[in-house]
């Protein structure tokens, strides 16, 4: 549900995709988009009978927004202290090393990723080096792998 003008911007930015089906979801917020994010790619794993694929990766020294989600998924551990208990099934892999994501999908049977090149603000967050995501993403088609 949404107003006439997220609509419209909604259908616009849809016209333009490559995706004609596509959809579009608008967020108020980087950290609601990654909260979303990871309610819809559990969600599409349920709905194509593969409830078990449950487990994000996170990035070393990735920062992911400050709700619950990007809170969960920030590879800074100073800004997840005393936030409690935070998200399940969430494992952090070496931000620099494509090798470290590769060894858990030998050992893993399913699971998502979630990459977010951006720096966190006035910390040091470590953005990906080059070939990283592309490293993901052949991983991701060469194994059981999703990623959002």
């Amino acid at each position: 549900m949404g107003s006439q003008i997220s609509d419209q911007a909604a259908e616009r930015i849809r016209s333009v995709s490559p995706f004609p089906d596509g959809r579009v979801f608008l967020c108020s917020s980087g950290s609601e988009s990654v909260d979303s994010a990871i309610k819809i790619i559990r969600k599409v794993a349920i709905l194509r009978g593969e409830p078990e694929r449950q487990i994000i990766f996170r990035r070393g020294r990735g920062y992911h927004g400050v709700n619950v989600g990007g809170t969960t998924l920030q590879g800074i551990p100073a800004n997840r202290e005393g936030g409690g208990d935070l998200l399940p099934k969430v494992l952090e892999i070496v931000s620099t090393n494509i090798e470290s994501a590769h060894l858990f999908s030998k050992n893993m049977v399913k699971y998502s990723w979630s990459r977010n090149p951006k720096l966190s603000k006035g910390r040091r967050c470590l953005p990906p080096p080059d070939g990283f995501l592309e490293g993901l993403r052949r991983l991701a088609m060469t194994t059981v792998l999703s990623r959002f």
